[in-house]
C-alpha cells in the first residue's frame, strides 16, 4: 500500500465502511461556494490541525503525477467497492478532473460518486462506474442549492424530480448508513438534502427561494 494514505474510511455517523473518501481543503478547492460557504460543515472540521494537515497533504498528492498509481495501489489494498470524491472540497482544475477520469477508467470494479459545483466535472459521467451529481438544481428562477427545509426539498422533488436523501435523525438512531442501506447517489442525477433543527428553522434562503419559485410557477 502507499506509504501515505490518501483515502479515509467511511465508517462514520453517515457513510458506511464500504466507502473510501477522498477529502480536500474546503473553499480553497471549491470553484463556486458562494451559496454554501456560510453553512459548510467541512470548514468547521478544517479548523482542527490534524484534519487541515491531512486534507492539505491530500491536495498535494492529487497534484502529483503519481496520484492515479498511488490511489490504485491503496484502493486495491483496501478492497474498496465504492469511492466518494470530496465530502470536503471539489474538482478544482481540468488537470485534476483528467486524473480522476483516469483513476475511474483503470478501476472499473469500483463505483465512484460525488457532488460538485464545477460543471466540467460532469464529464466524468461518461464512464459507466462514475456518478457525479451537480450540487445546484436548475429551475425557472435559475440555479438553486440542493439542500434546505423539508418543504423546500419536497417542492424540488415534486417539480424538478430531485431525490430527497432519506438519511435523517431516524436513520441515525437506527444505525443506517449511506451506501449500505441506500445507494441512490450512485445513479441519481439530482439529490436534495433536508436540513434539521436550528439550521432549518433559521434558513432564510429556503424560505425566500421557495417563495420565489412558487410565485414564478403560480403555485
Amino acid at each position: 500500500m502507499a506509504k501515505v494514505e490518501i483515502y479515509s474510511n467511511g465508517n462514520n455517523a453517515k457513510i458506511g465502511n464500504n466507502v473510501s473518501i477522498l477529502n480536500l481543503p474546503p473553499v480553497k478547492t471549491c470553484t463556486n461556494c458562494a451559496t454554501c460557504a456560510g453553512s459548510c460543515y467541512a470548514r468547521f472540521r478544517y479548523q482542527y490541525p490534524n484534519v487541515q494537515k491531512r486534507w492539505d497533504r491530500n491536495w498535494d498528492m492529487t497534484k502529483s503525477e503519481a496520484f492515479v498509481e498511488l490511489s490504485t495501489i491503496e484502493l486495491k489494498y483496501k478492497a474498496t467497492p465504492i469511492v466518494r470524491f470530496h465530502e470536503s472540497g471539489d474538482f478544482y482544475s481540468e488537470e485534476y478532473i483528467d486524473k480522476c477520469f483516469e483513476l475511474a477508467l483503470v478501476n472499473p470494479q469500483i463505483k465512484f460518486y460525488g457532488y460538485t459545483k464545477n460543471k466540467s466535472a460532469l464529464r466524468l459521467n461518461a464512464l459507466a462506474n462514475v456518478n457525479i451529481i451537480y450540487s445546484m438544481i436548475d429551475t425557472v428562477i435559475g440555479e438553486v442549492r440542493n439542500y434546505g427545509s423539508q418543504e423546500y426539498c419536497e417542492f424540488l422533488q415534486d417539480n424538478y424530480n430531485s431525490f430527497i436523501c432519506p438519511h435523517d435523525s431516524t436513520w441515525h438512531a437506527e444505525g443506517k448508513k449511506c451506501m449500505i442501506d441506500c445507494q441512490e447517489c450512485l445513479t441519481k442525477d439530482s439529490v436534495c438534502f433536508v436540513e434539521h433543527g436550528n439550521r432549518a428553522k433559521n434558513d432564510k434562503y429556503s424560505r425566500d427561494t421557495l417563495w420565489a419559485l412558487q410565485v414564478e410557477m403560480g403555485d
